[in-house]
């Protein structure tokens, strides 16, 4: 661009003052050293500006330094003149520095008000114009041909500097520029220091076992120091896409309403930059148009130190998690290098603080599992209704974090609700005694259909029970039903000072609700009886011995009938027991004809009210709600393979053809694995018993983005449309026990409440005389990460030469061992595995499989190890399968009594990898010898 040439001065030049070389020379000299004294930009800054004031005797001076991004930074200035204020960024075009800049030339203005080229606000023209201070000389300063700034001298109107002042000045400049490039070179030697020393730190929280607070409160308070600002917050993002602070630093830590802002998604500075997943920045929110404002919020950041702002997205495996800002009070700009340096904080903040979440995530959880054990044991320990209820409202209380919970029974004769034990923060209620109106539940019937219900009293209409639950502080509060048998008994009230409560809230309040109930229910049950066999007794008392000893029968009869069900497994199974035991004793006799036969019967009959004893109790522990599952990933090609492999054997003997449909590996639903594969097997079995000869079964597998279904097809007789409806009913087989097909009429009814319970669906489509079609509907997983193996060098995994698959059973009830020993195994490709969690499962897997090798635990959860291992060996069938015990019990009592009754081998948990091959490998060898 061509340069505007400048005008002459108007006034006469002001007399120069005579010239004093060897004074001058002396003078730079001295502040030469001056200026070396101090590595600090804004002191040498200042001592510039003064320095130069004093030596050409003029009222003002001014020093700008360049930025990365071009801008001049006022360092410095001093007395009166055309200066802005210390920080101001001016672009290389404002004013006079784009000629200096330019031309890289001194320039000299006897009258800036003579000069339209340069830009002068009204504030700097009434300043100027009641002080005189028009003329200026300024100089760029240069290091290595490269300009670092401008350094400027004022004086009054008028005045033309000379030349040997323009020289002097320039060579001040020179020794200056020299001095400022030190300065600020040694700046950016402890800023980066101080960064890298800052980030170590953060990065070292990582491997810190600190709480959620104190890893946030040390983030935002080293953001500060790091950019030089005020103000720091740091916030993560809830569910509901609400930013919510943690961590205050700064003036924002001081003002107190700032930890509770919440910002919401996509909203202003912060939320756009969780929204967006970059960086937002702005030198003035105040006259940034792209973020509207009330003159609430912006009273609220004036106060909190943020005009200027900076907002950063915090990630964890690309997703944010949260926002990092930084305020400053002051318009400023924020440069490319604070951007990328506050992110980069932000990306190890991220890290940090995800792990303290992680940490905080697990504490309170095993907190969690211990008050429902405390729960547990008191509902175990207590036998009236309300000592039940005073030994639950505590620790239900702590576990919630809520200020008050309440233990109500119903009384719908008399439209009441009444309390049996309350615990607030100050005060508690142990016993009955206070009762109000029903209608202060809530809705009865949503009640019974198992709803929460959430009471606002405020908005009831008034009545002295409302009245009185607000001068107790019962605002709000959440009614959960306790329901037993179908029938609503009472409930749980949870009170807070405001709704909605939280989905966990209400998930642990309704766990505990369920166990109330049944505790309750049977401890009324039980003081009824008592009234009963008390009032009963005073009768016979008063009337006659006869009716006294039909009591007492009575009252034995309703003991022995509450004692029945947790009897039955044990009183069953002893004789079942001897009955298999001696018939398997008669069996290895090798009996002929009819005694055989007779023989062979007596275990089938046997083995068949087994498997009805387990299914009903199956059936049993669902219906309490006391079967425990495990949800997880389950891959459906496997878990498909290993229940068709189970089947083959009847299949062969029945000359039924099983196959299945090409399915995708990386394809898995979320279910219970052992209980998968055991609805499986039993619509398999059907499918096969119930087909015809030269048969076939099919599998097929269906699946879009929330389920999967798995479909088994026979070619079987099919089933009537008017039987279907009875086709899950316990013990009813339709007709098909006059068939000859061995049934206990328990497996599709238990099937279909298992596959209810890991919230899917089992459906049926059957056409007489074609074939029946049962589906397997499940929600469908994420396929979980495969973990890379352990690595397991040559020696480990050599072994012998290939041979045929060999099979080993592994009899674990803990999911972790079972996936470790299946990982390690899965490297031999000789090896098929089967796995069973109970060790009556084991036991059926053995004797149908012969597996090469039984790999056992000790402690399982319905037999013990030892107790596995003397059946094995007791029956013909599986005596030679050779057994190796994994556990962690490692007593050497314990070890040697197994090893003496005749296992191979006894390995302790941690397993040793190279050990544990060799050892198969050992044993599996042994068992090819001849």
């Amino acid at each position: 661009m061509k340069r505007r040439k400048l005008a002459p001065a108007r006034r006469p030049t002001a007399p120069r003052r005579p010239a004093r070389p060897r004074r001058e020379a002396a003078e730079l000299a001295r502040i030469a050293r001056f200026l070396t004294e101090t590595l600090d930009t804004a002191t040498v800054g200042r001592r510039v500006v003064e320095s130069v004031c004093a030596l050409f005797e003029v009222p003002g001076a001014g020093l700008r330094l360049r930025e990365g991004d071009d801008a001049l930074v006022l360092v410095a200035t001093i007395g009166d003149g055309p200066y802005m204020a210390i920080g101001h960024r001016a672009p290389t075009d404002f004013g006079i520095y784009r000629v200096i800049i330019d031309s890289g030339q001194p320039l000299r203005v006897p009258d800036l008000f003579d000069e339209p080229a340069f830009t002068l606000t009204d504030e700097l023209r009434q300043r100027m114009r009641g002080s005189g201070i028009r003329s200026l000389l300024a100089v760029p300063l240069r290091v290595q041909e490269r300009i670092t700034g401008v350094l400027s001298i004022t004086d009054e109107v008028g005045r033309e500097f000379a030349d040997d002042d323009v020289a002097l000045l320039q060579a001040f400049a020179d020794q200056a520029a020299l001095a400022l490039e030190n300065s600020r070179n040694h700046a950016e030697i402890v800023r980066r220091g101080q960064e890298a020393e800052e980030l170590a730190r953060i990065a070292g929280l990582v491997s810190e076992t600190l709480d959620l607070a104190t890893v946030g409160e040390r983030i935002a308070a080293g953001v500060l120091g790091l950019l030089g600002v005020e103000s720091s917050a740091l916030r993560l993002l809830q569910s509901d896409g609400q930013l919510v602070p943690v961590a205050l630093g700064g003036r924002a830590k001081e003002y107190a309403d700032a930890r509770g802002v919440v910002v919401p998604f996509g909203v202003g500075l912060i939320g756009v930059a969780a929204q967006e997943g970059r960086p937002i920045w702005t030198a003035d929110f105040r006259t940034d148009a792209r973020f509207t404002t009330s003159p609430a919020i912006r009273e609220r950041n004036v106060a909190s130190g943020t005009i200027a702002g900076l907002a950063v997205p915090m990630r964890v495996a690309g997703k944010v998690t949260g926002v990092l800002s930084v305020g400053h009070p002051t318009p400023r700009d924020f440069t490319e290098r604070e951007v990328a340096l506050l992110q980069g904080f932000a990306d190890q903040a991220a890290i940090a603080i995800n792990n303290a979440q992680t940490q905080e995530a697990l504490a309170t959880q095993a907190e969690r599992l211990r008050i429902l054990h405390e729960i547990d044991r008191a509902l175990i320990a207590e036998q009236a209704p309300v000592a039940i209820a005073e030994a639950v409202v505590f620790p239900l209380r702590d576990l919630l974090g809520v200020p008050r919970v309440i233990v109500n029974l119903f009384d719908e004769e008399a439209g009441q609700v009444e309390w049996l034990a309350a615990a607030g923060r100050r005060r508690q209620h142990l016993g009955p005694g206070v009762r109000y109106s029903l209608r202060l539940a809530g809705d009865l019937e949503g009640l019974r259909r198992g709803e929460p219900q959430l009471m606002d009293v405020r908005a009831l209409l008034p009545d002295p029970d409302a009245a009185a639950l607000l001068a107790a502080g019962l605002g709000v509060y959440m009614v959960v039903p306790m329901l037993f048998g179908g029938a609503l008994i009472g409930s749980i009230s949870v009170c807070h000072e405001a709704g909605p409560f939280a989905p966990e809230i209400v998930a642990i309040a309704q766990e505990v609700a369920t166990q109330l109930a049944i505790a309750i229910a049977q401890a009324r049950l039980h003081e009824q009886i008592t009234r009963q066999a008390a009032e009963l007794e005073r009768r016979v008392e008063e009337r006659t011995h006869e009716l006294r000893e039909a009591t007492a029968e009575a009252d034995r009869a309703n003991r022995a009938k509450s004692e029945f069900l947790s009897r039955m497994s044990h009183e069953l199974r002893t004789p079942l027991n001897a009955i298999l035991g001696f018939g398997q004793l008669l069996e290895m006799d090798a009996l002929a004809g009819r005694q055989g036969e007779s023989v062979t019967h007596i275990l089938r009959a046997g083995r068949h009210l087994l498997g009805l004893i387990n299914e009903v109790l199956d059936i049993s522990r669902i219906e309490a709600g006391r079967l425990q599952l495990s949800l997880e990933p389950v891959p459906v090609r496997e878990t498909v393979g290993q229940a068709i492999q189970l089947v083959q054997p009847t299949a062969a003997s029945l000359v039924v053809a099983v196959a299945a449909d090409a399915i995708d590996e990386s394809l898995h639903v979320l279910a219970d694995r052992q209980r998968l594969q055991q609805v499986l097997l039993n619509v398999l079995s059907n499918a096969v018993k119930y087909n015809r000869m030269r048969g076939t079964v099919r599998v097929a597998c269906e699946a879009n983005d929330a389920r999967v279904r798995i479909a088994i097809s026979d070619t079987g007789a099919g089933i009537a449309a008017d039987k279907l409806e009875r086709l899950f009913v316990p013990f009813d087989r339709l007709g098909a026990e006059a068939t000859g097909v061995e049934g206990t009429g328990l497996g599709l009814a238990l099937s279909k409440t298992l596959v209810d319970a890991m919230r899917g669906t089992l459906d049926v489509e059957s056409e007489v005389g074609r074939g029946s079609t049962f589906a397997v509907t499940l929600p469908r997983a994420q396929a979980p990460g495969l973990a890379e193996p352990a690595h397991l060098d040559a020696a480990a995994t050599a072994g012998a030469a290939p041979h045929r698959t060999r099979t080993i059973l592994y009899i674990e009830d803990n999911v972790s061992n079972l996936r470790l020993v299946e990982s390690i195994l899965s490297r031999r490709g000789e090896f098929t595995v089967l796995s069973a969690m109970q060790g009556r499962v084991g036991l059926d897997l053995a004797r149908d499989h012969r597996p090469d090798l039984i790999l056992l635990d000790r402690h399982l959860p319905d037999i013990q190890g030892e107790q596995v291992f003397r059946l094995l060996q007791d029956d013909p069938r599986t005596r030679a399968i050779p057994v190796v015990i994994l556990s962690a019990d490692a007593l050497v009592s314990g070890m040697q009594a197994l090893l003496d009754a005749g296992v191979r081998a006894y390995l302790t948990k941690p397993l040793d990898v190279r050990r544990l091959l060799a050892l198969i490998d050992e044993t599996l060898a042994d068992e090819r010898r001849p």
